[in-house]
This record gives structure tokens, C-alpha cells and sequence, in this order.
């Protein structure tokens, strides 16, 4: 589905909604095994073949009713994700968010209030009620230039799983999903079983593990991480795991990440100069070029950082370059993501810093 609507567009969120998606079934298997197993003890059946019908009845729910819920209100949020990423880009022609009439026969009172509304793009209520809100939602919206409506009272209503603005936190069904939320506690049992399975490992063998409870992000290593490297590497990998997103950490001999799926290595300069700058990125395209590679770089700032050295010194190293193999440029701080730039705008000095 994520693959058929985005192609090559928008990689960095074409893979966060991809990671998310393996999440949301990993919590929904889990939460099916569990509902069975409370039949089994719950079940007064004194036939397998009594025991059984009870038990087809849970699984014809899950991977019919509710997967063929889940795929419409998936596909259609996925549109949206698509849609918002481009919107985004648009945002100097386009500002604003105009929320549009349902197209469904039979359409919700309560998204009613909501249509013709204008909201400012980073209004905090379209976090919660872009369309699809609810399962079956046929609600739409596109981008204007229209005057901002006058907010009276507006509170955001939307089922738990699609209160979310898949575009922004690159996920289709939310982590509020009942499936997610009953089973939060076993959430790290989880996802360490997901990583176990996909690399044939035990669960022994994960070195280094964080998840992130609200978000479903999540880091991880499979093998000893390089010591001088260790401690920074760590703490960039939680700022994107705090995001949604999912991390491998690599170890010695190796890029420094895969974000998301996608190669990512870090950098922590540590003066703030012209020449350091300029080196950290030239040395990241030499690692992607030495393995025929192309990828992200993250650079970790320090709280107080000159954004004018820093593009400068981009810049000039971009263009010095015969072969650039650097596709995005990250910027963090200790605690904060502060944005991305892909390379020509980084050429062009428009960064987010």
C-alpha cells in the first residue's frame, strides 16, 4: 500500500509509515494470541470442534471485520500522509488547511462543525481531526489560501487508532489504537520478538534496545557499538526514536545507522568552525562513496551553534564535491530534532537551523 502510493517520493516517510505499519501488526497479533487465549479459559466448549467455532468467530473479527476496517481507513490516511508532505512543500503558496464536506451517503454529525473550516497549517487541532478521524471517515481536505476561520469552542473528535495526523508522525493507525494500548505493558516484549524474528537471533543477542511508549520509536543494536562513538550515537538514534522512527545502530567497520531503512550517519563536530564542519561532511561522503552507498548525515549541534558558519561551510564542500552521495542533512540537538534539508537545499543555504 505505502509503496503503491508514494514510489520514490518522499523516502523518509514513505519508510517511517512502513516501520509503523509492521509495528501496528505486531501489536495486533499479539493482542488476537491474547484474546484467544482468554477464550480458551473463558470457553465452556467440551469439543475442539466447539472450541473451534468460538475461535473462528474471533479470528474471522480480526482478519476480516476489523482488516478490512483497518485497510480503507489505512489507505486513506496514507493519501493524506502523501498529500501533507506536499502541502508542506507548498506552504508559501498555500498556508492553510480548508477541511471539506464528506462525500459519504450517510455522513457523521459529529465532523458536521468541521466543514469549510480554515485552519493554520500548524494548528495543534489538525493533529487530532484531519480526515480520516473515524473508521469509515470519507471526510476530506485540501490546501487554500483562504482567510483563517474564527475558532468558537472547536474540540477535537476523532476514534482512538486515527486521532492522528499520519503525515507529521508517520503513522497510520495510531499508537492510541485499542490493539496498541491494551497491550502497552508487553510493548518492548514486542517489538524485541519483531527484531529477533527479522535477524533469526535471540533475544540475548540485542545489545542495545530503547522504545519510546508514546511514539512506538524505537532503537536497537545487534552487535558492540564502537566505544568512542557509543555515547553520542545513543543519544541522536532516541531523538529520532522519540519521533516514531525506527533506528539500527551499527558497530565498528560501518555506518553509524540505518533510520527508518535508510542509511544515516552521525556527526558530533566538536568545535564550532568552519573547518570542522567542512570535514565532518566531507568525511560522510567519503564513507557513503567507499561502499557505493547514498544516504543521510545528522549533525548534532551544540546548544549555542552559528547557523552562518555552518552554511557556509556546506555550501562551499557541496560544491567542491565531483560526487556527492549525501541525499538529506539532519539537525539536532542534545534533546531536540530540529529539522531536515535535502542536498540542494542545503546548496542553496536554506536550512532548518
Amino acid at each position: 500500500m505505502v509503496d503503491q502510493e508514494f514510489g520514490n517520493t518522499y523516502p523518509a516517510l514513505k519508510n517511517k509509515l512502513k516501520y509503523q505499519n509492521s509495528v501496528f501488526a505486531a501489536f495486533k497479533s499479539a493482542n488476537q494470541t491474547l484474546t484467544l487465549e482468554h477464550l480458551k479459559k473463558a470457553s465452556e466448549a467440551k469439543t475442539f470442534t466447539d472450541f473451534a467455532e468460538e475461535a473462528l468467530s474471533t479470528t474471522n473479527d480480526y482478519n476480516y471485520t476489523h482488516l478490512k476496517a483497518e485497510w480503507n481507513a489505512a489507505k486513506r490516511a496514507c493519501r493524506s500522509a502523501k498529500r501533507w508532505a506536499k502541502a508542506v512543500e507548498d506552504s508559501d503558496l498555500f498556508p492553510n488547511i480548508k477541511y471539506l464536506k464528506s462525500t459519504a451517503k450517510n455522513p457523521r454529525d459529529k465532523h458536521k462543525e468541521y466543514y469549510d473550516m480554515v485552519f493554520a497549517m500548524d494548528d495543534p487541532l489538525l493533529d487530532s481531526i484531519l480526515p480520516p478521524s473515524d473508521w469509515g471517515c470519507q471526510c476530506g481536505w485540501t490546501t487554500t489560501d483562504e482567510e483563517l476561520s474564527v475558532m468558537k469552542g472547536l474540540k477535537p473528535v476523532a476514534d482512538p487508532g486515527l486521532d492522528n495526523n499520519p503525515g507529521k508522525d508517520g503513522a497510520l493507525i495510531a499508537p492510541s489504537h485499542p490493539h496498541i494500548q491494551k497491550n502497552r505493558k508487553r510493548a518492548e516484549v514486542i517489538l524485541r520478538q519483531n527484531i529477533c524474528e527479522v535477524y533469526g537471533i535471540e533475544d540475548s543477542e540485542i545489545f542495545e534496545f530503547y522504545h519510546n511508549s508514546k511514539s512506538n520509536g524505537c532503537y536497537f543494536s545487534v552487535e558492540k557499538l564502537a566505544k568512542i562513538e557509543k555515547k553520542a550515537n545513543k543519544r541522536i538514534a532516541k531523538i529520532f526514536a522519540n519521533r516514531g522512527s525506527m533506528v539500527e545502530l551499527h558497530g565498528h567497520d560501518s555506518l553509524d545507522s540505518m533510520v527508518n531503512g535508510r542509511w544515516n550517519e552521525f556527526k558530533t563536530p566538536t568545535k564550532m568552525t568552519f573547518n570542522n564542519f567542512d570535514k565532518e561532511l566531507q568525511h560522510a561522503n567519503r564513507q557513503f562513496k567507499s561502499r557505493d552507498l547514498t544516504g543521510d548525515v545528522t549533525f548534532e549541534l551544540p546548544d549555542k551553534y552559528d547557523a552562518k558558519i555552518i552554511k557556509t561551510a556546506f555550501r562551499q564542500r557541496i560544491n567542491r564535491m565531483k560526487d556527492v552521495r549525501i541525499e538529506n542533512v539532519h539537525f539536532v540537538t542534545k534533546d531536540k530534532y530540529l529539522g531536515v534539508a535535502d542536498i540542494n537545499d542545503v546548496l542553496n543555504g536554506d536550512l532548518p537551523i
